[in-house]
């Protein structure tokens, strides 16, 4: 099932804002926006407000069209690649020439064996 996701800020509403009125204006249709996406009853609030990165869910397509959400994309297996390497590859700051140098964890191991 595919999934669509909208981010909202606040920190950035009436930005261009030249005017109280203008203000006042962006803050309304911000919140009237807020108002119908949440009486859709399709879209489902997941946090983030707290760090001004309101993250709405939606599952379906008409709703992420009409208002702006995008394709969310889990590609699981080349997730499950890149942890894989990542798990694979350790920094080696023991060494002074390899200090930035990514090694294999087995490699890193072998040398603290030899060291001890």
């Amino acid at each position: 099932m595919k999934e669509y996701e909208y981010i909202h800020r606040n920190k950035f509403i009436s930005t261009g804002a030249t005017t109280f009125d203008e203000i006042i204006e962006s803050i309304e249709s911000v919140l009237n926006f807020l108002k119908k996406l949440r009486l859709t009853d399709k879209v489902k609030y997941v946090g983030g407000a707290e760090d001004d990165y309101a993250t709405f869910i939606t599952t379906d397509e008409e709703t992420a069209k009409e208002y702006g959400f995008e394709e969310l994309d889990y590609d699981d297996e080349e997730d499950e690649e890149d942890e894989e390497e990542f798990e694979d590859e350790v920094l080696d700051f023991d060494d002074d020439e390899n200090k930035d140098e990514l090694v294999d964890k087995d490699e890193a191991a072998d040398k603290k064996d030899k060291s001890n």
